[in-house]
């Protein structure tokens, strides 16, 4: 069974070529035989968007892969220290709580503590986000990229930076400004940790995830950083990833990020 592994750019060359049945040198030099950017410049007549004229194109040189049914998935967040996520990665309905917990203990003071916990036991955090996210099925995850490296280029290719701050943290200290005047952010920016988690689930979409894939990897052997075309994710839909399907908890230097 082939697993997709976007986890860096040599191996999503790597599995990508393991699919196609080459060696990495012949993937990487048909990658480069091709100049997208020119060939959309000039050519006004192409009726399908870039990954799949990429995606094309590698077929008539390589071949239809093999198929991929899995794939590594990575989940970005801000935790504390030696977070080992006991219970998997859980949906947001589900991890509400103890983002709460998590937030209350790391408080900087008794009375932003006092506060938060208030506001945790009532279910009253005064954001419109907040309420939205934790009341709607349909934020609730758990997300994840399929190119591990997108999460350090996130906002560039216009998605949340969830490294930085994850959503419902964000939610909170926005609140808190609101009600308080004061900003924790700079403070759980020092307390909390960036961390991804690399999970292994099914893909359901195996052609947009070939052309992620491939997308990643046209921009890596040209030395240049995963754009638009590499964003393609996993939506859990509500349901929780079991610890057994994590593969690895990275926690990641600051400077890092």
């Amino acid at each position: 069974m082939l697993i997709l592994d976007c986890s860096s750019r040599s191996q999503a060359l790597n599995t990508l070529s393991a699919g196609f049945g080459c060696p990495p040198e012949k993937l990487k030099k048909v990658l480069l035989s091709l100049d997208l950017e020119h060939i959309y410049e000039t050519d006004q007549s192409i009726m399908v968007d870039a990954n799949q004229y990429l995606k094309d194109y590698v077929n008539a040189e390589l071949g239809e892969p093999g198929p991929f049914s899995r794939a590594f998935w990575f989940h970005g967040t801000r935790t504390f220290a030696g977070n080992t996520f006991p219970r998997g990665l859980l949906a947001l309905n589900h991890s509400k709580s103890l983002a709460a917990k998590m937030l209350v203990d790391l408080a900087p003071d008794e009375l932003v503590r006092k506060r938060l916990r208030q506001w945790f036991e009532t279910g009253d955090v005064p954001d419109a986000l907040f309420q939205l996210r934790t009341g709607d099925s349909m934020h609730w995850g758990p997300y994840g990229h399929l190119v591990r490296e997108l999460h350090f280029h996130a906002r560039e290719n216009g998605l949340h930076d969830y490294l930085h701050l994850p959503e419902l943290v964000e939610d909170v200290c926005n609140a808190y400004l609101k009600q308080y005047g004061h900003d924790l952010t700079a403070y759980y920016l020092k307390v909390l940790h960036p961390c991804i988690i690399w999970f292994e689930a099914d893909i359901s979409y195996e052609k947009g995830a070939i052309e992620t894939a491939l997308a990643y990897a046209y921009t890596s052997v040209r030395a240049l950083p995963p754009d638009c075309h590499a964003t393609i994710g996993i939506d859990c839909k509500g349901k929780s990833v079991s610890r057994s399907s994590i593969a690895k908890i990275e926690f990641l230097p600051p400077e890092q990020i």
